[in-house]
């Protein structure tokens, strides 16, 4: 019904186009409406003919419009025989979005507007979230230089003072050397760190 009234009110509109499903339930709803006036009295089914008629005319146009034909295509109608098959097959198809008329139809631009609303939403979000994910990464990337920088391999074999040297135990029991300024910059997690904390702590 609704596509019924929205074909009404559009009866002067013979520049954009419309649907398969609001053209042909407008058709259906135009076969109940005639069949209910002409069983009335054949006044009023005469009256409602006049009524449908350009409302009818410019549906049938921007549903031609919406299949990529021109409004004048109606008149292959008069064409005996081929004519009205031609016709009818036309008005089955389904519409094409990428024709002449779709870029003139305001609806249509309104449609991919909203279209478009959705996906420029997805894109600031997934950017929001890459920024999120850049923040906390960031501590991670910072360790990890921290890590690249000091290796604890790389101080075993430094002759310093004693004073200036800390032992730590590794998890296979291997007892090491390393700085006491080298250690303090280690992750706190690290064996190294955590001598270095326990003999500042005492």
């Amino acid at each position: 019904m609704d596509n019924y009234i929205a074909v009404i009110k559009k009866y002067s509109d013979f520049e954009s186009s419309s649907s398969r499903k609001e053209y042909w339930m407008f058709v259906l709803f135009n076969i109940v409406f005639s069949s209910l006036a002409s069983i009335i009295s054949p006044k009023i089914s005469m009256l409602y003919s006049l009524f449908v008629f350009i409302p009818a005319l410019a549906v049938t146009v921007r549903r031609l419009h919406d299949v990529g034909k021109s409004g004048w295509m109606l008149l292959i109608i008069f064409i005996p025989l081929i004519g009205p098959i031609w016709l009818f097959y036309l008005l089955l198809q389904k519409g094409d979005s990428l024709n002449e008329f779709f870029a003139n139809d305001s609806s249509y631009a309104q449609t991919e507007k909203q279209q478009e609303q959705p996906s420029e939403e997805k894109k600031s979000c997934c950017s929001n979230v890459e920024k999120e994910v850049e923040k906390d990464s960031e501590p991670l990337q910072e360790e990890e230089k921290i890590q690249e920088q000091v290796k604890p391999n790389s101080f075993e074999d430094v002759d310093s003072n004693d004073d200036e040297m800390i032992e730590y135990k590794l998890d296979d029991g291997t007892i090491k050397k390393i700085k006491k300024t080298h250690a303090a910059i280690l992750p706190k997690s690290h064996p190294a760190r955590i001598a270095f904390d326990e003999i500042n702590s005492n």
